[in-house]
């Protein structure tokens, strides 16, 4: 289990837990790769995630609603790579996780990572997540003008074991409401994001039950006479 609360940045701009940063970024693990890999090799992964990002920080408040997001409004008529390279950056990160944590790297990411064009025993998926959408209308209501898209960073990883074997991983990266899932599951063949020219976008948190939780949180700390703070540590809690 890999808490984000307890996973800790130390650089020459920045110290502190990797929770709520405002550049995605800064997600670094212990070094695992060596500097052409991790620099030159992967920078077209890194300019993915940064159109993403910036894609996402302009559209914020639109995409709560949005159903299905078209990779050619991200990436134009390059969606294709553009889409793949976006999941390469994640597959990096996953690989750097598993190795901080000691963990196998699975050989499908490596060869995603080689150029592979797919990568079946990953699924790599996109959802909205209800509550942090919320978050995003109350605090641009409040007047910041940022709203929920600060909040970016990783959300707890679980690893799991088959017949005392390592076979599965769930790892979780948010930027703002917007969640970013990469599920590995030994010997699956799954589908990903970059496999069609559209990608669903599903909606987590917003039946019944989490709608009532989440609004029973907001009078609590209301009451409680907790401020925006407050409200923003208890979306975060997911």
């Amino acid at each position: 289990m890999v808490d984000p609360k307890k996973v800790f940045k130390k650089s020459d701009d920045f110290e502190g837990p990797l929770l709520t940063l405002k550049k995605g970024a800064q997600v670094k693990w212990r070094k695992s790769m060596c500097a052409p890999c991790n620099n030159t090799r992967s920078q077209p992964f890194d300019m993915a995630y940064d159109a993403m990002e910036t894609f996402l920080v302009d559209h914020a408040d639109q995409m709560s609603s949005w159903r299905r997001l078209a990779w050619t409004d991200v990436y134009g008529t390059d969606w294709e790579q553009g889409a793949a390279d976006l999941g390469r950056y994640f597959a990096k990160q996953m690989c750097c996780m598993l190795a901080t944590q000691q963990l196998p790297i699975p050989d499908d990411l490596i060869a995603f990572l080689d150029g592979a064009p797919r990568c079946p025993s990953v699924a790599f998926t996109l959802c909205r997540n209800w509550r942090t959408a919320d978050l995003h209308r109350i605090l641009r209501r409040d007047g910041r003008p940022q709203g929920a898209t600060t909040i970016v960073g990783l959300l707890t990883s679980t690893a799991y074991q088959r017949d005392g074997q390592f076979s599965g991983l769930d790892y979780g990266y948010r930027i703002g409401y917007v969640q970013f899932s990469g599920d590995w599951s030994a010997g699956s063949d799954r589908v990903s994001w970059w496999e069609s020219p559209e990608v669903d976008l599903p909606l987590v948190g917003g039946g019944l039950r989490g709608r009532v939780d989440w609004s029973l949180s907001k009078v609590r700390l209301r009451l409680a006479g907790g401020g925006l703070l407050s409200l923003v540590e208890a979306a975060s809690d997911i």
